[in-house]
């Protein structure tokens, strides 16, 4: 099985997607759009109906929305119907006065975040 990437012209490269279940991980220099690619990629699944979880490591969960909302996608909406899910490991990097809301080293907690949130088949990106 195979699902969309969101990207009409990658998915044609990928032979129709990206095979599931699989783990990818996705390399490249600061700016050439790997973030980009993992939200569209995240927006696209939650437009078929599929829960999503977006860790959010670089930018915060506000400057996540806020980027995919210029690109046009609504997150609000998918969220509000408990699609997408932006889990915040990015705050306490650069503002430690603001409450943390998770360690991405401790595994045991993610995992918690993840079970909590999903139940069925689950795409998760970060």
């Amino acid at each position: 099985m195979r699902v969309t990437t969101g990207i009409k012209e990658l998915d044609e490269v990928l032979n129709g997607g990206l095979p599931i279940p699989s783990a990818l991980l996705i390399l490249g220099e600061i700016g050439t759009g790997k973030s980009v690619l993992c939200q569209q990629f995240v927006y696209a699944q939650a437009k078929e109906g599929f829960k999503c979880i977006y860790f959010c490591l670089d930018n915060s969960p506000f400057d996540v929305r806020l980027n995919m909302e210029s690109l046009g996608w609504d997150t609000k909406n998918l969220e509000n119907k408990g699609l997408i899910k932006f889990v915040d490991l990015f705050v306490g990097k650069e503002r430690p006065d603001e409450k943390y809301q998770g360690d991405p080293k401790d595994f045991d907690e993610l995992v918690g975040t993840i079970k909590r949130f999903f139940y069925g088949r689950a795409k998760v990106c970060y």
